[in-house]
């Protein structure tokens, strides 16, 4: 299970709204055994104060043992938990300032050269997640229900209300300092004398569509079409060492590893051909199934038949490893991570003040995970995302008994998932693809990015719904603790009913 964090926060500004200091102790439950939870903590630390300029951050996590349930791994790391806790109280400063959740961040998103909370100085790619920030407001109409919801909620007899909210963050692709110089991934890639293309890779499909988006790189790479690319099923029998199907990291270490083993088999199918038309070829150029050379132009077929012929073997293992990252561990300064995908959630709902109810009108996801290789599994994983992040925030609910340390729900009859019947079908993806640099192919993570901030989203709905920002400090926001908190705010229905 996810780690349950408790934060205390303290954030300052100027009063035009400049966020000067971020001071943050973060407590996390392990649980009775250690398990992940080091990395847990330094992802809470590093990847915990989002994408902002912070002039003076200081930040504590720690994490304890406990009697309690054993924690794990769970899609996000630590993220989710963080950016619930933050993008509240972003909300709460913001409303002291006399400013809008998008007035604020818009003044404080980071930029293209700035430098991130924890030392990160970003100018090797793109930073947009002002421009990410954008589109989800922009989709979800954002600033002028916030106005107008802000205005009906006045009314006291008003019993349903609506509600939005926005929220970022940033996601390091890849495991990031704490496995420094260890982060590597290997691919076999044999090129058969068919002119088909069979790869072995150790990343693990588990439902996101890994395979696809590793068959389509190594298509690219290779410069052929996809209908030539098989994967075999990953095996460490045959399947090279690529280590573990975590933190985000599949399209970047495995298209780094794929982009190293097309230039290898590359170079032994123009060895080939240096034996069939000499050894000054010009410059050889593999691209949509034919092969440019000198005047040439050859089917891959062809190019691959010569090879054989030759006596070569067009077959090349690929490797890519992420390069030292300058991290000072003691001062917790400098680049966490290799690379990120900058993300905005925004999220419409409403409450029944008499009930505690929340239904979810609306989600929108906008995210910049650089190139988008397979532009519709990625709008797969937001919808995906977003669906996880509605039933982090609104249902999902182990039941632990401070006292004893057992766990109530032990099933799905307890333990509630969001259904079809409660994920609204209004739901949009949206990408912002700005290619990176540093990838291979210029395509990042989607994989947690596409929960982190939903659960933020849907939080800061329900305490703007309810009137204040920041009111439920607790997840989940159960029916429970929201008809608590309307009653403290708001009170009874004055309605009398016969």
């Amino acid at each position: 299970k996810r780690h349950p964090i408790e934060y205390n926060i303290k954030l300052g500004a100027t009063k035009s709204g400049a966020i000067k200091s971020l001071q943050v102790d973060s407590l996390s439950d392990a649980g009775a055994y250690i398990n992940m939870s080091p990395p847990v903590a330094y992802k809470t630390v590093t990847l915990g104060p989002g994408p902002y300029r912070v002039d003076n951050l200081y930040w504590r996590g720690k994490s304890v043992l406990t009697n309690n349930c054993h924690t794990g791994s769970f899609r996000g790391f630590s993220t989710p938990q963080s950016g619930f806790a933050i993008e509240n109280t972003m909300d709460i400063l913001a409303d002291k300032l006399g400013m809008t959740p998008t007035e604020f961040r818009r003044k404080n998103l980071l930029r293209n050269g700035d430098t991130s909370p924890v030392g990160h100085v970003l100018d090797f790619h793109e930073v947009s997640i002002l421009s990410v920030m954008e589109k989800a407001a922009e989709e979800l109409d954002f600033d002028r229900k916030f106005a107008k919801f802000k205005a009906e909620n006045q009314d006291r007899k008003r019993r349903i209300r609506r509600g939005v909210g926005i929220a970022v963050t940033m996601r390091g692709n890849s495991v990031g300092a704490d496995g420094n110089g260890h982060d590597v991934s290997r691919i076999l890639i044999e090129v058969m004398p068919d002119a088909s293309i069979h790869a072995n890779i150790g990343l693990v499909e588990i439902g996101q569509g890994l395979r696809t988006c590793q068959m389509q790189m190594v298509a690219e790479g290779m410069g052929v079409d996809v209908k030539r690319v098989t994967m075999g099923e990953t095996d460490t029998s045959r399947s090279p060492a690529t280590g573990a199907c975590i933190a985000s990291r599949g399209t970047l270490l495995g298209g780094g590893a794929i982009a190293d083993a097309c230039k290898n088999i590359h170079e032994i199918l123009i060895e080939g051909l240096r034996k069939t038309y000499g050894k000054d070829l010009d410059s050889v150029n593999f691209e949509n199934d034919r092969v440019l050379f000198g005047g040439h132009d050859l089917s891959f077929k062809e190019v691959v038949d010569i090879c054989y012929a030759a006596n070569l073997t067009p077959m090349a293992a690929g490797t890519y490893s992420i390069p030292i990252l300058n991290w000072d561990e003691e001062k917790g300064h400098g680049d966490p991570f290799y690379t990120y995908t900058y993300s905005c959630h925004a999220a419409e709902v409403e409450v029944d003040l008499d009930v505690g109810t929340v239904d979810v009108i609306k989600m929108v996801g906008s995210h910049d995970m650089g190139r988008a290789i397979n532009p519709l599994m990625v709008d797969g994983q937001i919808y995906g995302g977003m669906a996880m992040a509605q039933g982090m925030a609104l249902t999902e609910d182990l039941g632990h008994n401070t006292e004893t340390s057992a766990l109530k729900n032990l099933n799905f009859d307890g333990y509630l998932l969001p259904t079809i019947l409660d994920v609204p079908d209004t739901n949009v993806p949206v990408l912002d693809e700005n290619v990176d640099p540093r990838a291979a192919f210029g395509g990042g993570s989607i994989g947690e990015p596409s929960l982190e901030p939903g659960v933020a989203a849907v939080a800061c709905a329900v305490n703007m719904a309810l009137g204040k920002p920041g009111m439920i400090t607790e997840l989940p926001y159960s029916l429970d603790r929201v008809y608590a908190a309307a009653q403290e705010l708001w009170g009874d229905d004055d309605v009398e009913i016969s």
